[in-house]
């Protein structure tokens, strides 16, 4: 009877540990704020990339912390040692989303780049060929 209510104490006293533990990345905020950016403004765009950019680096090396128990949360809880490889775990997955919506928006970021050059070029090459047929 006694062994049955130590499985029980243990199994509760675990079961707990891991409820009483609740770390929420702020990685998602960052990239859904990414994801809201327009490539098709350049002059406002880099401001506000790097900005987020800095911000996602910054996030990313705190919440690392957090998790591999260096640091503590804001309420001041440390990531026990058998929660700290799931911290990781959800961390690396917000991240690499967030890695994704980078990579997509720099992309769409050159796209407009290169479209605006090829534009010009192509503008250049219709005066540069009109002043020649004039002059000849």
């Amino acid at each position: 009877m006694v062994k049955i209510f130590l499985v029980l104490l243990c199994f509760s006293l675990n079961s707990f540990a891991d409820s009483e533990f609740e770390f929420t990345s702020k990685i998602p905020e960052v990239t859904k704020k990414l994801k809201e950016i327009k490539s098709a403004n350049l002059e406002s765009f880099e401001d506000e990339f790097n900005q987020q950019v800095k911000e996602l680096e910054s996030l990313f090396e705190k919440e690392k912390s957090i998790c591999i128990g260096e640091m503590s949360t804001e309420s001041g809880a440390v990531v026990a040692k058998e929660n700290r490889q799931i911290c990781l775990r959800k961390m690396k997955g917000h991240y690499l989303s967030a890695l994704n919506a980078v990579h997509d928006l720099k992309k769409k970021y050159l796209e407009v780049i290169y479209k605006k050059q090829l534009n010009l070029l192509n503008e250049n090459f219709e005066k540069i060929k009109a002043q020649f047929e004039k002059n000849f």
